[in-house]
């Protein structure tokens, strides 16, 4: 292993100095501080203590829970469970997000339930940041009290109104005939999905029914993406995220689905949604695990990357309200691997978004013969199609994953990893953290404030030009696998050494710009009321 980091760091200086602009990573989880022990539920960066680095939420292995690390700025982290009075998180917890739901200036976090498979389950946690490094269990007062099996949660403000709301994807109770073969469903306690709508006074209320987000796609017929089989009633939701698909500034909301095709709920504007799954072109039975959103093509529109069971799908937006799916054609499809957490990054910073696929296992099999491949992949953009330069740039290992979150977490302008390793399995595994080597490329990196918008500035729409080309990226928390990405928005510059224009629509509507920005910075916009 030390012979491997020693050869891919002396390649990168190597790449440094002939103009090559290759990506490398170099697992540095064990001098971190953090948790090597592989364990369940998903993962989580944010700055809880808006010192301007960011911190992590993952679950400790064995009989532990949820907790926070924080991030001592020098590639180090320090566990603070204890000294934030986070302990009383509970050991069902599957994921744990940050969201700033009173804009305060200060993140708090909600912990989805989802392990616990107690008919009915219970109901999730929502912690409030003191602003003093501690939080305060307030689910009840806060009206958090919905009880079931929560999975991946994803902050946005939906009806734009300047305070976060809180989507909860949920999995239902299903009953299974299992063998060694066959998963064989016998039954099914369908929960719908749950949408708090942020009331503004620290309460939140269920508004999913009247808002017409279920989760459930409604499809007159299906396509079959892989083996699974068209099971309608058996609603099982592993993560959702909030996007503007169409762009027309309000968020939009896509939940993955196991059995069934996934939801593309259209924002109405007027706190309902309209289920445009089939206009959309979506209607393809797969069982998805992770997210990812991302314009990977440059055409000013986001496009989805699912990590699924067959093989992973990645959905081309037409720009006309319409999705064509493109994986195959483009040489991310994933097939020998059984794909789980997924995410949009640009790792070398040459302009163009990569796309990072997580390979897991089962328990089943059959499921596990047929996916004999557990390497992740690292699919480098080459222009509209992709390369898997995984092994290449030091992503090794072929341990059984599912869960991965995307931040830069030493603040040098290039997108680190840390990958969750699945507990219970009996080839030998551990999480990992991929720190990214800087090439030489440049990059500009944007944090918001929001004034008239949320605080976090979720939902705003962060385009950059140079030489008359753009990139856009949009602040989505929540995605990848019951996790959530830095909600700081990285763009690779190449070779360029300014931003000619910086615009950011935000939430309330207010288009913002900057000109002749500097790259090689973290660059904090507060949202101005022009």
């Amino acid at each position: 292993m030390a012979l491997v980091v020693l050869f891919s760091a002396i390649f990168a200086v190597a790449a440094l100095f002939t103009g090559q602009a290759r990506g490398v990573y170099i697992d540095e989880i064990v001098k971190s501080g953090l948790p090597s022990i592989p364990s369940k539920g998903g993962v989580s960066w944010g700055d809880y203590d808006s010192d301007g680095f960011l911190d992590l939420l993952v679950r400790g292995g064995g009989k532990l829970g949820y907790r926070l690390y924080h991030n001592e700025h020098n590639g180090t982290f320090a566990d603070v469970t204890e000294s934030a009075a986070l302990t009383s998180v509970r050991h069902s917890a599957v994921s744990a997000t940050f969201g700033d739901y009173d804009n305060d200036g200060c993140p708090d976090i909600y912990i989805a339930n989802g392990e616990n498979v107690a008919p009915g389950g219970e109901a999730d946690q929502l912690f409030h940041s003191n602003c003093n490094g501690t939080f305060s269990d307030v689910s009840k007062q806060a009206g958090i009290t919905v009880r079931a099996r929560s999975m991946g949660v994803t902050w946005g403000d939906y009806d734009n109104d300047g305070y976060l709301d809180i989507y909860v994807a949920t999995y239902g109770e299903p009953q299974f005939d299992k063998t060694d073969t066959e998963w064989k469903v016998t039954g099914w306690v369908v929960e719908p999905d749950i949408l708090y709508h942020n009331n503004r006074d620290g309460t939140f209320t269920d508004v999913a029914a009247r808002a017409h987000v279920s989760g459930e796609a409604r499809c007159s017929s299906y396509k079959q993406g892989g083996p699974e089989k068209v099971t309608v009633g058996t609603k099982a939701n592993w993560q959702a995220t909030w996007l503007d698909y169409d762009n027309d500034g309000l968020p939009d909301l896509y939940t993955g689905t196991e059995r069934l095709a996934n939801a593309l709920y259209h924002n109405n504007g007027d706190g309902t949604f309209t289920d445009v799954t089939e206009k959309a072109g979506l209607c393809i039975v797969h069982s998805t695990h992770g997210t990812a959103v991302g314009d990977y093509d440059n055409d000013g529109y986001l496009d989805i990357y699912v990590g699924s069971g067959h093989r992973n799908l990645l959905w081309r937006n037409n720009g006309d309200g319409t999705f064509t799916e493109s994986a195959t054609s483009t040489g991310t499809d994933n097939f020998d691997s059984l794909g789980w957490g997924v995410g949009a990054l640009d790792f070398d910073n040459d302009g163009l978004l990569d796309l990072y696929a997580v390979s897991g296992w089962t328990t089943n099999a059959t499921f596990a013969n047929a996916y004999p491949n557990r390497s992740d992949r690292l699919y480098k953009n080459t222009g509209g199609t992709f390369t898997d330069v995984a092994g290449q740039s030091g992503i090794s290992g072929t341990d059984t994953r599912s869960a991965a979150a995307f931040g830069d977490y030493n603040n040098d302008g290039f997108t680190d990893v840390f990958v969750r390793a699945d507990e219970g399995f009996p080839q030998p595994s551990a999480n990992r953290l991929y720190q990214a080597v800087p090439n030489g490329n440049h990059y500009l990196t944007v944090k918001l404030i929001g004034t008239k918008s949320n605080r976090d500035g979720v939902g705003a729409r962060i385009t950059v030009e140079i030489g008359g080309k753009k990139q856009i990226r949009e602040v989505i928390s929540g995605g990848s696998f019951l996790s959530q990405n830095s909600l700081w928005q990285t763009f690779g510059l190449g070779t360029s050494t300014t931003v000619d224009t910086l615009t950011i629509r935000w939430p309330s509507g207010i288009v913002q710009s900057l000109h002749t920005t500097k790259a090689g910075q973290l660059l904090t916009v507060r949202e101005e009321n022009l």
